[in-house]
């Protein structure tokens, strides 16, 4: 498999940090291991981050991805927003398939990181 998965705490946030290719090929291990470690977490998990910026292919599949995991992590109360590809291509991507109607997309993690953490 040409790709990694990396799950990082920030705060109250987890933030899951892809990279490399999500394709046909790992698409559906890639969204099982992502609700197995953000849904399945005993109620732990309340907000949670995408990070796509090192992803250098992502198709229809990975679209597919995305748009199963926003709905899942909605239906246990998770709040979600992903990251945009660092590729301007795979960012269009994102953008024609409209997935910022499913899920907010930000520039960094850190904007999204922020977007979820409630102001003191």
């Amino acid at each position: 498999m040409n790709h990694q998965v990396r799950f990082d705490e920030i705060g109250a946030v987890t933030v899951v940090v892809l990279a490399g290719e999500i394709d046909l090929a790992n698409a559906a291990d890639l969204g099982a291991e992502i609700e197995r470690r953000v849904v399945d977490d005993d109620g732990r998990v309340r907000s949670a981050v995408v990070d796509l910026t090192d992803v250098h292919h992502f198709d229809s599949t990975g679209v597919r991805m995305l748009f199963r995991a926003a709905t899942t992590f909605a239906s246990h109360g998770i709040s979600a927003r992903v990251v945009r590809p660092r590729s301007d291509a795979l960012a269009e991507v994102l953008e024609v398939a409209q997935v910022d109607r499913v899920v907010p997309v930000d520039d960094s993690v850190r904007d999204a990181v922020a977007a979820l953490t409630p102001a003191s």
